[in-house]
């Protein structure tokens, strides 16, 4: 996943991750996000490359996209609370802005130790999912 956007608060301990940096699909909440939303085919071959590149970690993988896959239809967000990094915490979830463009994530992620879980679900989650709405009713 490539950054295209960021925002950051002002909050003293906050990521640094800036426009071009890339994170993961396998562990990255955003990575997940798009793995679960994106189509099957296309799912496919990115699992097969990531069972190549990674074999040993493979199953581990696997049940984390399985378990996105299941968050997304539940929750609509994916998570990952420490598997990207220990100290991170975030959720994504798709962002569809019109035809012709590649899938999009949108995500917010923040200090484990200051943003539990349960915090990103109960109060991020709403915040997440209405501005994924908002935007994507811009592209309609």
């Amino acid at each position: 996943m490539l950054y295209v956007e960021t925002c950051r608060s002002d909050s003293v301990v906050t990521l640094r991750l800036n426009l071009g940096s890339r994170m993961p699909l396998a562990t990255s909440s955003m990575g997940r996000a798009y793995l679960a939303a994106v189509k099957p085919g296309a799912r496919k071959g990115l699992e097969d490359r990531m069972r190549t590149l990674d074999p040993a970690s493979w199953p581990s993988i696997e049940d984390g996209i399985r378990k996105a896959i299941d968050e997304l239809e539940e929750f609509g967000c994916c998570s990952s609370f420490g598997d990207w990094r220990p100290e991170v915490h975030g959720i994504a979830t798709p962002l569809r802005v019109g035809k012709g463009m590649p899938l999009m994530v949108l995500s917010a992620a923040g200090p484990a130790q200051s943003m539990p879980a349960e915090v990103f679900m109960r109060d991020i989650r709403p915040a997440l999912l209405a501005a994924a709405q908002e935007i994507e009713g811009h592209f309609q």
